[in-house]
């Protein structure tokens, strides 16, 4: 065999075990393929539909339902039901009380604002999807974080990482105000 045919056969064999892979991954998504889609896809959707305006509404949001949800009963709650799992009932409480603060707290307005620049509503609604997803991954017990993809579990669900996604937004808000304000 020459090493024409022999590199041939080499690059043909890791194409198809690639695509295995592939093949293999798709057909059995994983939460580290959910959790990528919400930040991709629900970072782009929400900044196109939503604007500046409402998604810094809604990461004051997000920052009073972290604030508030410490204070609930919620495990109280799950103990009364005799719930086994509580992580699932955290999850979906945060969910709930984020949608209902944003339903009565929410912005009303609809679109890009005047002084709105592309990259300033991309970043702000990637930092906010970011701190959503890092918020919702820190309800599961290590046990289920230690079975994620490395960098899911390093991004999103490593505690060491909360401080981060804490600040990362609210400093994004001060610099996006500082350039505002520079600009007029």
């Amino acid at each position: 065999m020459s090493l024409h045919a022999i590199a041939t056969s080499t690059l043909a064999s890791s194409a198809l075990a690639s695509v295995s892979q592939a093949a293999s991954f798709l057909s059995h998504p994983t939460l580290d393929v959910l959790v990528l889609f919400v930040l991709i896809g629900g970072g782009l959707f929400y900044a196109i539909v939503a604007g500046r305006r409402k998604i810094i509404s809604s990461l004051m949001i997000t920052y009073m339902a972290l604030a508030l949800f410490p204070v609930l009963p919620v495990a109280t709650l799950a103990n009364s039901f005799g719930v086994k799992d509580k992580s699932v009932v955290f999850m979906v409480s945060f969910i709930i009380l984020f949608v209902l603060l944003t339903l009565f707290l929410g912005a009303r307005r609809r679109g890009f604002g005047q002084s709105s620049s592309w990259w300033q509503i991309f970043l702000l609604s990637f930092l906010q999807m970011g701190l959503l997803i890092h918020t919702v991954l820190g309800f599961l017990p290590s046990e289920k974080t230690a079975v994620l993809a490395p960098f899911t579990r390093t991004v999103f669900a490593n505690p060491n990482t909360h401080l981060w996604w804490l600040v990362a937004p609210a400093a994004a808000l001060i610099l996006i105000r500082r350039l505002i304000y520079r600009d007029e």
